[in-house]
Order: structure tokens, then C-alpha cells, then sequence
């Protein structure tokens, strides 16, 4: 599953280090779907840039 994992992430448009986060992400969660892999990559996005 990581590695569906990972191709979801890619999708949504992670980039970089945040591949592997995002997808790190669905699989704690359970859930492969991309728009919860976008909604937790505009997270990260967010914090990394108010952090």
C-alpha cells in the first residue's frame, strides 16, 4: 500500500520530502484517496510556510 500510497501523493502534487510525508500520512490514516492526500499537503504547505 506505500506505494499506492506514494503514486496518490504525486497526484495531488507533492513534491520532494513531501512525497514521502504525504504519503506516510494515508497510510496512518487508512485512507488512499487524493483529495485527503491535497487536504493534508496544503496543511503541510501551510505550516511550512507560517511555521
Amino acid at each position: 500500500m506505500k506505494l499506492h500510497a506514494k503514486n496518490i501523493a504525486l497526484m495531488a502534487g507533492a513534491k520532494n520530502e513531501e512525497i514521502a510525508e504525504v504519503a506516510q500520512h494515508l497510510v496512518k490514516e487508512g485512507k488512499f484517496r487524493s483529495d485527503i492526500a491535497e487536504q493534508y499537503l496544503t496543511q503541510l504547505r501551510g505550516e511550512r510556510t507560517h511555521g
